[in-house]
């Protein structure tokens, strides 16, 4: 009777305790995800609408416009030196 009893107790921390946090994990990490995306609509981006208009100097000095791009593919590169 004993033996039992044992691998009842035993349920609870082998399978249900793991099945909790893991349910948690993933409810958490859901909600950091859907919370990241409402920043990125918030700043105005929007999937598959036009980019607002950049302008500046290449390395030359030349002056462009992201517009003059349009159509094509084109990747900004950010770069700090700080």
């Amino acid at each position: 009777m004993t033996n039992g009893n044992v691998k009842q107790q035993g349920f609870l921390p082998q399978i249900l305790v793991p099945t909790i946090i893991g349910l948690g994990v993933l409810i958490g990490w859901r909600y950091l995800i859907n919370q990241g995306n409402r920043g990125a609509s918030a700043a105005g981006s929007r999937v598959g609408q036009i980019a607002p208009e950049i302008s500046g100097q290449d390395i030359a000095g030349v002056a462009f416009k992201l517009s003059d791009y349009r159509g094509k593919v084109v990747v900004l590169d950010f770069w700090g030196d700080w």
